[in-house]
Order: C-alpha cells, then sequence, then structure tokens
C-alpha cells in the first residue's frame, strides 16, 4: 500500500486518543494506533513504511528487539522515534540505530504536534470541526464548550451550548442510538486538548507506571474472551471494563522493578499453556466480578494481580498436564519430590507476593487458597468452604470454569456442562452465594 499514514504506539490507550484527536486539527493522511510491538509489526507489513514511526521505547526492546531487528534487517528509512518514562540513555543511538530520538515522557501535545508537523510531508487539512469520543468527555469532565453532532457531510448541528455541561444521561442519550462521537469547533480545540492533557497527566500520575507492555499477559486470549463472554451473555463493555482492570493491576505491580522483571521472563512467549491460563483467568475473574455487588474495582484489580500471580512458584512445565498435578496433589500419599512442590506451590507463591509491599493483603490470601476446596481436600492447608475467603471463592470458581473449556471440544456445551455440575458442587460457604448470583445474570 502507498498511502501515506502515521503510525503511533503506545501502552495507554488514553494517550493515543489524544495524540491522534491533536493530530486530526492538521494530518490529512491515516493516523493508526496500536498498543504493542506485535501491532506495530503486523501494520507496517502489511501498509509499508509509515511517515512517523512514533512509539512507546519498550516497544523497541520488547522480545529481544524483534522490531528494531525487523525494521534494520529490511533496511527500512523513516524517522523512529520513540518515548520514554525514564531519561535518555547515551547508548541508544549506538544500540539502536534506526531510532531517530528519544524523548522523555510525558511529551507535551504542542511539542509533540510541532514534531509531526516538522516531519512530515502529506498534506495539510483544516477542519472546521473535531471529532471527540463521548467517554473522553465524561471521564474529564470537559463541558465547558459548545458540542455538535454531525448529521452528514459538512452539516453539524449544535446539542450542547458552552456552559451547559456535558453529564451522564447527555452520553447515554446518545450511546442508546449508536453515536460514540461528538464535536467540538476547531477553534476550541487547543483550549479542549490543553485541559484533557493535563487530566490526563494527573490520571497517569495517580496510577504511576503506565501498563507495561513487556507484560504481554497473552493478548491472544482476547479473542477467547470475546468469545466466551458473548455465550455468557456478556456485553463488550463487561470486556473492555476488564481490559482496563487488567492494566491497572499490571501497572501497580510495574512499580517494583524485580517483579516487573520475573513477569516479563515468566509470560515471554504469550502463546504457552501457561500464558494462556494466566490471561484467561485475569479476563474472566474481572468479568465475572463485575456481576458481584460486592466486589468493587478494588477488588476486580487484586483479582486480576492474584491471576497474574497464582503459579508463580512452578515452572511451565507443569502445564503440559497440569490436570493430572493437580489429581497427584489431592493425594496426600503421593510422597514424590515433585508432586510435593507443587502441592506446596499456593504456599511458595503466596510468601513472594508478600515480599512486595505494592500488593494488597488480599492477594495473597487468595493465592495461598487457590487450591482449596469447599470439603476440605484441597491444597495445602485443606481448608473448608468456611474458612476459605470470597474473593478466594470466586477465583476457584472461576479456575473451574476455564478447566472445564480447556477440557470441552465445543465452549457451549463446556459451558453449560460447568453450570449443570456447579448447581450441585457449590452448595456450602461463599461458593453458594457466589455461583447462584453468576447464574442469575447468565442465560
Amino acid at each position: 500500500m502507498n498511502e501515506k499514514y502515521l503510525l503511533l504506539g503506545d501502552p495507554d490507550k488514553e494517550t493515543l486518543s489524544l495524540q491522534e484527536t491533536a493530530l486530526k486539527i492538521f494530518y490529512g493522511g491515516d493516523i493508526v494506533l496500536v498498543n504493542t510491538s506485535l501491532e506495530v509489526l503486523e501494520q507496517i507489513k502489511t501498509r509499508g513504511k509509515p511517515e512517523l514511526l512514533f512509539i512507546d521505547f519498550t516497544f523497541i526492546t520488547h522480545n529481544h528487539a524483534e522490531l528494531h531487528t525487523f525494521l534494520e534487517q529490511n533496511n527500512f528509512h523513516f524517522p523512529v522515534i520513540t518515548s520514554s518514562s525514564k531519561s535518555g540513555n547515551d547508548e541508544v543511538s549506538a544500540k539502536y540505530p534506526m531510532v531517530s530520538a528519544i524523548l522523555e515522557k510525558p511529551i507535551s501535545i504542542d511539542a509533540f504536534t510541532y514534531l509531526v508537523k516538522g516531519i512530515t510531508t502529506t498534506t495539510t487539512v483544516s477542519p472546521n470541526y473535531l471529532p471527540v469520543s463521548i467517554n473522553t468527555v465524561l471521564d474529564h469532565g470537559i463541558g465547558d464548550f459548545d458540542f455538535f453532532l454531525k448529521l452528514s457531510g459538512t452539516n453539524y448541528v449544535k446539542i450542547l451550548n458552552k456552559g451547559d455541561g456535558f453529564s451522564k444521561a447527555h452520553a447515554e442519550k446518545l450511546q442508546s442510538k449508536g453515536i460514540h462521537e461528538i464535536h467540538i469547533k476547531a477553534s476550541d480545540s487547543h483550549n479542549f486538548l490543553k485541559i484533557w492533557e493535563e487530566n490526563l497527566k494527573f490520571v497517569l500520575a495517580k496510577k504511576g507506571v503506565t501498563t507495561v507492555e513487556g507484560i504481554s499477559i497473552a493478548m491472544e486470549t482476547l479473542e477467547q474472551v470475546e468469545g466466551i463472554s458473548k455465550a455468557l451473555g456478556w456485553t463488550q463493555e463487561v470486556v473492555e471494563s476488564a481490559k482496563k482492570t487488567v492494566e491497572q493491576a499490571m501497572a501497580i505491580l510495574s512499580k517494583d522493578t524485580s517483579l516487573i522483571d520475573a513477569l516479563r521472563k515468566r509470560l515471554a512467549n504469550p502463546a504457552s499453556k501457561y500464558s494462556m491460563h494466566v490471561g484467561m483467568m485475569c479476563y474472566l475473574n474481572c468479568c465475572l466480578s463485575t456481576h458481584l455487588d460486592w466486589t468493587n474495582n478494588s477488588g476486580q484489580t487484586k483479582l486480576a494481580m492474584a491471576s497474574m500471580l497464582h503459579d508463580f512458584a512452578i515452572d511451565d512445565s507443569y502445564y503440559e498436564d497440569v490436570d493430572s498435578w493437580n489429581k497427584k496433589s489431592l493425594n496426600m500419599k503421593d510422597k514424590s519430590p515433585e508432586t510435593i512442590r507443587y502441592r506446596m506451590h499456593p504456599l511458595e507463591g503466596s510468601k513472594f507476593a508478600q515480599s512486595f509491599k505494592s500488593l494488597p493483603p488480599d492477594v495473597e490470601q487468595i493465592i495461598l487458597q487457590h487450591h482449596e476446596k469447599k470439603d476440605g481436600t484441597g491444597f495445602p492447608r485443606s481448608l473448608s468452604a468456611n474458612r476459605i475467603t470470597h474473593l478466594s471463592s470466586l477465583f476457584i470458581i472461576v479456575e473451574d470454569l476455564v478447566n472445564f473449556i480447556n477440557r470441552g471440544e465445543h465452549l457451549d456445551t463446556s459451558i453449560k456442562d460447568f453450570l449443570v455440575w456447579g448447581e450441585y458442587y457449590y452448595d456450602q460457604g461463599h461458593f453458594k452465594k457466589i455461583f447462584d448470583t453468576i447464574k442469575q445474570k447468565l442465560p
């Protein structure tokens, strides 16, 4: 393809959205947004060279600098600008010669647009109106502007006067009609973007480091999760909410360098059985917990963290036949070293989690109890239902669901089998209340 385009990549989707909106004021070509280095590679292989590649620095170093190696081997020549939350490294230009410059985050929108204007050659545009996501306006409380609805072509109608504010009721009314963008005047765009930029800086500072792209947590599992969500009658909003929670959990974990390095190693291969299981647990725990009144955002984040770390104390080899190891560990007469190691991995994983100050206390408790059973036949502590916490009970139910799906040949029948089995099995403690609630929310 010969069409000119810009390729922007960052783990934080809202940062990308802000940059895209700013570029639409003057850039006449396509603007492509991606969240991982793999997507950068796919876009370049599909569309050819962009006018400018502007990406987070971790995309360059991810997976043994796969992206940089690809660019170098194919002798691509176009500006590659990277951004990093760390100060610039003097060795970057020598180690990664394809990188034209590395800029320190946060990069102001004014500096960003000036940079793009100075590099690109595509004919500029001068729109009268600029599209903005309805959710962006709501999330950042940007209300001191006239808002317009695009009817067709160049036909716009004002739907809200400056000073009236944009409420959740306004948003729901528009979204119910399938409208997800409203427009502002181009003359208001600079002030609008600056307010958005300042709010975003505050949000990111509060969250700490944004999602670390190096921890991919098997993004391939998202396709499976979306298929499961359809089978269970969940909306796309439920999956999107789960993705945000997982990203938030990763942002918190990424504050600890040693933990983030350990996660990178364990999840280096997103297609491995281990990574796929972790990914499924992350998203399904968050999705299912949205249906429980007592599980707030904090609880969902804890479940996502526990999902990432729950099997940290065992190596990937156990996942070649994890069902067999689970059965062996329930047999207390089996004293082989391998079985004992597997039987004790919840305790070891819990101790590992306790060593990190960034983790809330419930996380280590979920990890410690994730192989317990309602009747006290689980491991490592043989707890009965009345001693297993509510978050741990939900986690165990989700892992049972994942196991049913993995063992079954068809998704629909696997879920039906799980629901029938669960009706009789989850009859004690928190298990019963949680399963009854989940069952009522499912078709």
